[in-house]
């Protein structure tokens, strides 16, 4: 008598449709999740592109104004109304601000993610 190999059974064909359905179930994610997250990635290639070309710019240009207001609110040339702007942002300090930023993106990790994605893809490829 001969030794009989098992038989393996075969393996079933499944199509692309089905594995990126599958996929995209084992995220657990919403159309309105999805559609959320896909701005902050459009977003985030928007931002990195802006960067990219204009942030020398911007920031000489932000930069330049904060030192040239500050230089006239010392020689009394132009007054700040500190409270207002506080109001404005809803800070009690300017160091509150980074505070809050940081804790918004601590809460919206995916979101913060999805727009850090965008950016490098837009670094990247622009």
């Amino acid at each position: 008598m001969t030794p009989q190999t098992p038989v393996t059974p075969p393996v079933p064909v499944t199509d692309v449709a089905e594995v990126v359905k599958s996929t995209w179930d084992s995220f657990h994610m919403t159309s309105d999740r999805f559609i959320a997250l896909s701005l902050f990635v459009l977003g985030g290639f928007v931002l990195g592109f802006l960067v990219k070309h204009f942030g020398k710019i911007v920031v000489i240009a932000v930069v330049g104004s904060i030192f040239v207001l500050g230089i006239f609110d010392y020689l009394k040339l132009v007054t700040i109304n500190y409270k207002l702007m506080y109001e404005i942002l809803g800070v009690k300090s300017f160091s509150d601000l980074g505070v809050q930023f940081i804790t918004w993106g601590r809460v919206h990790v995916m979101e913060m993610c999805a727009l850090v994605v965008g950016m490098f893809i837009s670094w990247k490829y622009s």
